[in-house]
């Protein structure tokens, strides 16, 4: 069975692992500002998956990269879900995971978005492992 949820921030997040897929409430407003991923101290006390998702990216990168080190975003996506149910790209102010990933180059990098050629997929890597 399918489990979907939708709450705000404070859900108790036992009910957030519980889902498949848990969307938040506060990332349907349309004024979205982009959440601070450097180490600057909060005036009030974050965790540090929401301010931060770059421990988060790598586990999904990890989980869903081949053997020549790439990971096919989609795959990326279906990654962070299994490992974040509440995972969404507009919790950390992008629209998109692509966008999410391109705002963090010195962690990653992106190929395939010149859609030449017979696949139009875009993959990402590491700046560790392919250096």
């Amino acid at each position: 069975m399918f489990v979907m949820g939708i709450g705000k921030k404070m859900t108790p997040r036992a009910f957030v692992n519980a889902c498949e897929v848990f969307l938040f409430t506060e990332n349907f407003t349309s004024n979205q500002k982009p959440r601070p991923t450097t180490s600057t101290k909060p005036s009030t006390p974050q965790k540090e998956d929401e301010s931060d998702p770059i421990r988060l990216l790598e586990s999904a990168w990890e989980m869903a990269s081949g053997d020549d080190g790439w990971a096919v975003l989609s795959d990326l996506g279906n990654a962070l879900r299994k490992l974040d149910p509440s995972f969404d790209p507009r919790t950390y102010g992008h629209n998109q995971l692509l966008k999410l990933i391109q705002a963090h180059k010195d962690k990653f990098r992106v190929r395939g978005l010149n859609r030449e050629g017979p696949s139009s997929a875009i993959f990402v890597t590491t700046k560790e492992n392919n250096s």
